[in-house]
């Protein structure tokens, strides 16, 4: 796993920008990060799970909102390409790879980077 998709864990969820992606500020002692979500994502939250696509219809990020202040306990990243979020709370998130377009971009301050690629192909520096 690349290390800006592993310094993740342990982050609490800082802030939101919304335009033609959801962008989502995250924090821990010592670092900081944003997750950019260019695609479709899930949010799976007390039972049930909202799909979500900033660029195609931004009303539907209105459950993240939810995520403000939670803590990540773990980070997954699927073969597919697609990235997990699992919060302290038992919510999940999950930006889902695209087959055409970058899904996601993870970046910490200070220069490490990951994303995710057109076909689930997932880059880091």
């Amino acid at each position: 796993m690349p290390d800006a998709v592993a310094a993740l864990r342990g982050c609490m969820v800082t802030r939101f920008v919304l335009d033609d992606a959801l962008t989502i500020a995250l924090r821990a002692a010592g670092r900081e990060a944003s997750l950019r979500i260019d695609g479709a994502g899930l949010l799976e939250r007390t039972g049930s799970t909202h799909r979500f696509s900033p660029d195609a219809d931004p009303g539907s990020v209105a459950p993240v909102l939810a995520l403000l202040h939670a803590r990540v306990r773990e980070v997954t990243l699927a073969a597919d390409g697609s990235l997990a979020l699992d919060f302290d709370g038992g919510d999940r998130l999950v930006a889902l790879a695209d087959e055409h377009a970058v899904s996601w971009t993870v970046q910490l301050t200070g220069g490490a980077s990951a994303a995710c690629l057109a076909e689930g192909r997932v880059v880091w520096q």
